[in-house]
Formats: structure tokens, C-alpha cells, sequence
């Protein structure tokens, strides 16, 4: 073999050993190494993926108990759990259907339903999903109910099931009016929850947990609201509307709803001074529910300069001498100028009643004060504010967050900003205790309270009852010459030369002739009204 020969060969032999080599380590690290790389990848975005939906689902969670806060309590609210033996448990159960069946029966049965039947089903074991360790995720308990009541019960058993702080849910609900009688026939099932996890039993008064309202462990918010009026669901009675109105029955609560509708309608429109009526400001109220419904307020009487009273006096003596225009044969109204628009001081707001029934009166305004972008009126001896575009119901009505109105009178801090309110000491030095004497018929001693503020108001105060009252004509409010309360008092004792009150839980002793203001100077010692035998202040 030649030089060349030999050479050629070692190359031959470096190059197959090489490739042998590459091929090698190709199947032995390249290889693995890159399946190990795309494993590492695939992981890390299954990883990512993972964390995307741990973090979508906390999310989730998240905002579900920012809607229903309840649900971050579910431990308490749940029915509680037992001792997990088997045998233990199943002892609690029972045990615990017993105290959910004795809270339904007394829940019904305070709600006044005429139950036929109740039946508490068996705990159901819900086994999917399950939790980590494969036991069922919780236990549920139907009970069937079905009986005969009212709507008014109805509203009452639904507003006692959703204030109470338990996992418990209607499932199943019919109600149907019946031939027989004005009940209504009610079905229904509920659902009562156990969840694996619970509170335990033995931190509860029964089934019901209890709460310190520390940090985090505060009572629940119950789905029925502490401030909703759900009795008034029964003023419309869709299954027994309501019939005629007996003339001279008195309804509170219908005639409040009418006025409520009403004073939707009524807008004071504006507000402008007018040298017509004397310098004075006037305001045009409206009824808009009514477009003939519209009257021109004044707050005091015009001055007798007023062009207006100039221009009625003329048109007054015309009327007398036969000058003014009279209507033509066709029905014409007259003259423009013949007709004045007289302001008032006093405005009522009527109803709209069905065909055939007479017009009623639902609320007369006195005008108190105008100013240039409001009016303040009283009505029912309350005071209120209404500016110039504002209806009567936003005015005398206040609505919170949760829909519900409420009276908007001035307060007194505002009714003494704006003079409206007496000074209480000088009002109380003229209430006085005018007579003490004997009644036969109470068989006990009555007083004579003289209030000369509020238009020389009587008042005839006992602790003792007549035969046909119920209960004593014991309390009293003192109101001022603008009909501003000025407080409360209740007559607890009247001797033969004393009358003793409370005021703001303090008492006191009034002598005949003897005035409020000085008999609140010097209240009652606690001596003195523990020899009375009476609650101490």
C-alpha cells in the first residue's frame, strides 16, 4: 500500500468514525435532550394554563361572594356537622332533621297556616362532586309542605324563611285560590343544606350558629332586608281584589298609597316676584295628573295696595252696576279681563276616584314661606321643603338604596334655622298643669294640661283607663304655635296634689298651676322614685 493509499484510508476511517459518532450521539443525548425540551415546554404551558384557570376561578369565586357574601360563610350557615363515625353520624342526622322539622313547624304555624300536611324527607347525600378524600360533598333535606292560608301568611312565612341564617332554599312553590272559602291552597319543598366542612354542632345553639360580629365573623346578610315592608305585597291581593270601600271605613294604608300616587303629579312649576301681587313672591302649583288642577300660592295676605286688590275691587263694583261682560247666546266665556286668578294660602291635593264615586280629599298644604327657589309648606302639622320643578313626592318623600320611602319633614335643626320653631323654654313656662281632680269612672285621680302655644290646646292626661278605653290617655306631645313638636311626655302617676311624667326616661312632679319648664328644672332623685316604685332613669 502506497503513502497516498494509507492516507487515504485514515481519512476514510476519521469520517465513518465521525458519522458513527454524530450518530451516536444524536440517539443518545441530541435526541432525549430535545424530547426532554418539548416535555419541559408542553409542561410549563400546561402549567401556565393551569395557573390561568386557578386564578379565573378565584376570580370567579371572588365576585360571586362579593354578590352573595353568604356564600364566604357557608361553614356557619350550613347545617351543622357531627361526629363523622358512621353509626355517630348518622345519630346526628336524625338529630339534626329533628331541630330543622321543630323550626319549620313553629315558622308555619306562627305564620298562621292551616297545615294538612308536613313531611321531612331523609338526609340525600350529594355525591357529586366529591371532596378530596371522595366523601360526598354534602347532605340535603326536603321537606314537603302543603296547606291553606292566606296571602298575608304566605308573605310572612317567606319573610321569616329568608331571614333566618341558614343554607335553606324553596325548591318547589304553587299557590291556588280555592271554591270553598278565601284561603288560598299553598304547596311547596324546601331544600335544607349540610355541607362536608360545616361549623360543628357543639358551637351552636342547635342548628343555628352564632356570631360575635368580630372581624370576619359577623352575622350574615339576610336575603330578606331589616327595613322591607313585604306585608304591603298584600294591598294588591291578585287572587281577592279588593271590594268596594265601606263609606266612613278608615284605611291607612290604602289612603297612603293614594297619596303617594298622587304626589307624583304635583309640581311646583315656579317661583317669581310679582309687583302685581304687591312686591311679594308668588308660585304656581300643578296638579299634572289634572291639567284643570292648579292654584297660585301666596304666603301671606297681599298688601291692600296691591294691584291686584285694586284691579278685584274694580272688577267687584262693575259686577255690582251690571258692567261687567256677560256671556252671548252661543255660551262664550267671558272676558279675559273680567277673570282673576286669587292666590291662596291653602291647597288641597285630590284624588282621582272611579266613575260614580266622589272626589276626596287626600292632603291640604299651608304655605308658610316662599322664598326665590323654594317654598316651605306644613302639612299633617309637619313642615317641608319643595324647590321650583320639584314634584311633591321627592319633596315628602325619601328613598333609600333599597326602594323604600320615608317621611322627609324639616327637622328641628332646620325649622330653627329657618324660624319656624318655638323657643322650648318659653313654650314650656306656658304649659301648666291647670286642675287635679277625681274621676268616678277611672276611680282614680285624671289632669288638666292647658297649652296656650298651640292654639290654647287641652289635654285631659291620666294613668288610668275609662271602661270603654283600652289604653290611658297617658302621653302627650307638646307642640309649639307652629305645631313643632317640642317633646313627650308620659303621665306614670297622678295623686291628689301632684301629676308625675317622664320625659327622655327622667321624671318629674307637676303641682296644680305649676308650669312644665320649672318642674324639668328639678327631676325626680332616685330615692324619691324608688319610694314611688318606679323604674329609675
Amino acid at each position: 500500500m502506497t503513502t497516498r493509499e494509507r492516507n487515504l484510508a485514515m481519512i476514510l476511517i476519521a469520517v465513518v468514525a465521525v458519522l458513527v459518532a454524530g450518530a451516536v450521539a444524536n440517539a443518545v443525548i441530541l435526541q432525549p435532550l430535545n424530547s426532554l425540551g418539548d416535555k419541559i415546554e408542553r409542561a410549563e404551558r400546561e402549567k401556565y394554563q393551569a395557573d390561568s384557570d386557578i386564578n379565573a376561578e378565584k376570580a370567579r369565586i371572588k365576585r360571586i361572594e362579593e354578590l352573595n357574601p353568604n356564600l364566604a360563610n357557608w361553614q356557619k350557615l350550613s347545617l351543622p356537622e357531627g361526629d363523622p363515625k358512621a353509626a355517630a353520624f348518622q345519630t346526628h342526622l336524625g338529630r339534626v332533621k329533628r331541630l330543622y322539622g321543630d323550626y319549620l313547624n313553629k315558622a308555619v304555624i306562627d305564620s298562621g297556616f292551616k297545615v294538612r300536611s308536613m313531611k321531612l324527607g331523609e338526609f340525600d347525600a350529594r355525591t357529586a362532586p366529591t371532596t378530596p378524600d371522595k366523601k360526598p360533598i354534602g347532605y340535603v333535606l326536603a321537606t314537603h309542605i302543603e296547606g291553606d292560608t292566606s296571602l298575608e301568611s304566605v308573605v310572612k312565612l317567606f319573610e321569616e324563611l329568608y331571614r333566618a341564617p341558614i343554607l335553606h332554599q324553596v325548591k318547589t312553590f304553587s299557590i291556588a285560590t280555592t271554591k270553598t272559602s278565601n284561603d288560598l291552597t299553598v304547596k311547596m319543598t324546601l331544600e335544607a343544606l349540610l355541607v362536608n366542612g360545616a361549623e360543628h354542632v357543639s358551637k351552636r345553639d342547635g342548628i343555628f350558629a352564632k356570631f360575635t360580629n368580630k372581624g370576619t365573623d359577623k352575622e350574615p346578610v339576610l336575603l330578606a332586608r331589616s327595613t322591607g315592608r313585604y306585608q304591603d305585597i298584600t294591598n294588591k291581593n291578585i287572587f281577592f281584589p279588593p271590594r268596594d270601600p265601606v263609606p266612613g271605613a278608615d284605611n291607612p294604608g290604602q289612603k297612603e298609597q293614594d297619596l303617594i300616587n298622587e304626589l307624583k303629579y304635583v309640581h311646583l312649576t315656579m317661583i317669581w316676584r310679582s309687583d302685581y301681587h304687591g312686591g311679594c313672591y308668588v308660585a304656581r302649583i300643578h296638579n299634572k295628573g289634572n291639567k284643570d288642577d292648579t292654584a297660585l300660592l301666596i304666603d301671606a295676605p297681599l298688601p291692600k295696595t296691591s294691584p291686584f286688590l285694586r284691579a278685584k275691587k274694580d272688577l267687584e263694583d262693575k259686577r255690582r252696576t251690571g258692567q261687567t261682560s256677560r256671556r252671548d247666546p252661543r255660551g262664550a266665556a267671558a272676558k279675559v279681563e273680567d277673570k282673576l286668578e286669587e292666590p291662596v294660602q291653602k291647597w288641597e291635593i285630590k284624588d282621582h276616584p272611579k266613575a260614580g264615586q266622589p272626589q276626596t280629599t287626600l292632603l291640604e298644604l299651608q304655605v308658610v314661606r316662599i322664598e326665590p327657589f323654594r317654598l316651605i309648606f306644613q302639612a299633617n302639622e309637619k313642615f317641608y321643603s319643595v324647590h321650583a320643578g320639584e314634584s311633591l313626592l321627592s319633596a315628602m318623600r325619601k328613598e333609600d338604596d333599597e326602594g323604600e320611602l320615608s317621611d322627609n319633614a324639616l327637622d328641628k335643626a332646620q325649622l330653627k334655622k329657618l324660624g319656624l320653631m318655638g323657643d322650648p323654654a318659653e313654650v314650656l313656662k306656658k304649659v301648666k298643669l291647670s286642675s287635679l281632680k277625681f274621676s268616678k269612672d277611672r276611680n282614680a285621680f285624671e289632669s288638666l294640661f292647658l297649652n296656650p302655644e298651640n292654639k290654647d290646646e287641652k289635654r285631659v292626661l291620666s294613668a288610668d283607663t275609662l271602661p270603654e278605653e283600652f289604653v290611658p290617655p297617658a302621653e302627650w306631645i307638646v307642640k309649639d304655635h307652629f305645631a313643632t313638636e317640642i317633646l313627650k311626655l308620659k303621665v306614670v302617676r297622678v295623686e291628689k296634689e301632684r301629676v308625675i311624667v317622664e320625659v327622655d326616661k327622667k321624671h318629674y312632679a307637676v303641682k296644680p298651676g305649676g308650669n312644665l319648664h320649672d318642674a324639668m328644672a328639678k327631676p325626680l332623685t332616685a330615692n324619691e322614685i324608688k319610694a314611688l316604685g318606679l323604674k329609675g332613669s
